[in-house]
């Protein structure tokens, strides 16, 4: 578990502060998106929205599956600091247009374009640590309190949802979670350092992509493994 003074000692890299400000304001911002999303299922669809609710939430696993492998070769070749905030404005538009829904079919084309960002901040955002963190003593506390932050506002998250919507309207709750990404891509503005990777070298960037090439490949020549893909 880590201590308070380590805890202020991590923080001091200011680079990770901005980035711990940015993972703590989007697990936010997830718990509010999707405690109102499952109040915008039972609006639309009533009696049916846990059926609803269900093909979203399967969309949503099946867009990650489709396009988070293949998050790696583009976290190696662009600017991940230009990344993440192209997901964020992305996301941001989409959450905010989210308001104005009321069919089923619009739920699902925001979940999977929704899902499709996420796949590809998440591992960004990941793979950004060590970019930001160079001490070898350092990096190990700090993805511990990432990993700390993650699983308590894992819990807390869904609590200050339902708060927020005790007093605002469903539309407001997600007026309000496009708030926390502009406020998200303020925090990746102030990380001061370029995020891209530059010692790798072209054959090494070839050789990932022949093996995520031929990963997949074999992946739906298995027939097994490709029906719990699928279904």
């Amino acid at each position: 578990m880590i201590k308070l003074k380590e805890f202020k000692a991590v923080l001091n890299n200011k680079s990770f502060r901005w980035l711990y400000f940015l993972q703590a304001i989007n697990l936010l911002g997830d718990s509010i998106s999707w405690t109102g999303i499952a109040l915008l299922s039972y609006n639309i669809a009533g009696e049916n929205s846990s059926k609803l609710l269900s093909i979203a939430l399967t969309i949503r696993v099946l867009a990650f599956v489709m396009f988070s492998s293949y998050v790696g070769i583009l976290a190696d070749k662009f600017d991940r600091k230009k990344l993440m905030i192209l997901t964020h404005v992305l996301r941001m538009v989409l959450i905010s247009f989210l308001a104005f829904a009321y069919e089923s079919w619009h739920l699902y084309v925001f979940v999977f374009l929704f899902s499709i960002l996420h796949s590809i901040y998440t591992p960004t955002f990941k793979a950004t640590i060590p970019l930001i963190v160079k001490d070898k003593d350092v990096y190990p506390k700090a993805i511990s309190l990432s990993s700390a932050t993650y699983q308590v506002l894992g819990i807390l998250g869904p609590g200050l949802a339902g708060i927020i919507l005790m007093f605002l309207s469903l539309k407001y709750v997600f007026w309000i979670d496009g708030l926390t990404f502009l406020i998200s891509i303020i925090c990746v503005l102030m990380v001061p350092a370029q995020l891209k990777v530059n010692e790798l070298n072209s054959e090494k960037k070839v050789n990932n992509e022949v093996s995520l090439k031929v990963g997949t490949q074999l992946l739906f020549k298995n027939e097994v493994l490709k029906r719990a893909v699928l279904f």
